[in-house]
């Protein structure tokens, strides 16, 4: 990495540290340093969210789509794929949601496995 990348890289820290220290309201904090990211072209770590938080948001989000991939529930929840993928595995083994094949041409003729599942809430828990 450059000298001045690093250079820029410290005094981003030390201004987030700065931001982090007034005495203004959390929201505003959060928008302040996301800025000091986005000029220095880094992004901050998605939070993680307590398990049933995170199996709340993954079911509200379905619900709201009626079925979907497991990367457009993480894309529109703003959830990290892993945690999306192992709370729709649990979801599914204790029947809140269903998950369905979506074949590729390839599967459909036989060469190669299929890729991707369309989830959706299941009939009985709906």
């Amino acid at each position: 990495m450059e000298i001045q990348k690093l250079e820029a890289i410290r005094l981003g820290v030390d201004i987030i540290e700065k931001i982090s220290a007034l005495q203004v309201d959390e929201t505003i904090q959060e928008i302040l340093i996301d800025e000091v990211l986005k000029v220095l072209e880094l992004s901050r770590p998605k939070k993680r969210q307590p398990r049933g938080e995170l199996q709340q948001k993954v079911i509200d989000t379905l619900e709201e789509l009626g079925e979907a991939t497991a990367d457009q529930i993480a894309e529109l929840a703003e959830l990290d794929q892993n945690a999306v993928n192992s709370t729709l595995t649990r979801l599914n083994k204790k029947g809140v949601i269903r998950r369905q094949s979506l074949e590729s041409e390839d599967a459909q003729n036989g060469r190669g496995r299929q890729a991707e599942f369309v989830f959706t809430i299941a009939d009985n828990f709906s």
